[in-house]
């Protein structure tokens, strides 16, 4: 069920969908004026959705990239680590 509208999606959308949202990043304003960026990636292990996360003191679109950056350099360092 998509969450926004309520709308039920036929099963392949479902799996679409799903693919899609394995990997994206969003970001949270904190209560201190910073901002934390979320990515949500794919244990190739566990099959499992994990979250990793990233604190910036901006929300400009360098601050994105470098995030993205960032978010990338912990998720491979967590895949490095489990083996």
């Amino acid at each position: 069920m998509y969450r926004k509208t309520g709308i039920k999606w036929p099963p392949f959308l479902c799996l679409f969908y799903q693919e899609m949202s394995e990997k994206q990043m969003w970001m949270e304003e904190l209560p201190n004026g910073k901002y934390k960026f979320f990515e949500r990636y794919k244990d190739p292990y566990t099959e499992k959705l994990k979250k990793v996360s990233v604190t910036m003191e901006k929300k400009t679109s360098q601050a994105r990239n470098q995030a993205a950056l960032l978010l990338q350099e912990k998720i491979q360092k967590k895949a490095e680590h489990e083996k």
